[in-house]
């Protein structure tokens, strides 16, 4: 995913851009007890950034909180997620 990050100081809007490709292949489990169906195929979303980053420029405490939105290309879904980072930055 490419992000841009604009604003100067410590408060900064991020927005990015990206695309996400699943594959999935499960064979036949033949040793289980319980049912597993058989699963393959692949799948391509199209995800998205939007939110705000709080980041001293000479490092230090970070915080950050955005929106996620995901577009499932095969069902033309549109799912919300969303997130919060909390970390040091150096």
């Amino acid at each position: 995913m490419g992000r841009l990050i604009f604003l100067q100081g410590s408060g900064h809007l991020e927005r990015g851009l990206g695309l996400s490709v699943l594959v999935l292949q499960r064979p036949p489990q033949e040793d289980t007890k319980q049912y597993l169906p058989t699963m393959s195929g692949s799948d391509v979303n199209i995800t998205g950034v939007i939110g705000y980053r709080y980041e001293s420029p000479s490092g230090g405490f970070m915080f950050r909180v955005a929106a996620t939105p995901t577009i499932d290309m095969g069902t033309k879904e549109f799912i919300q997620f969303g997130g919060f980072t909390v970390g040091w930055a150096w």
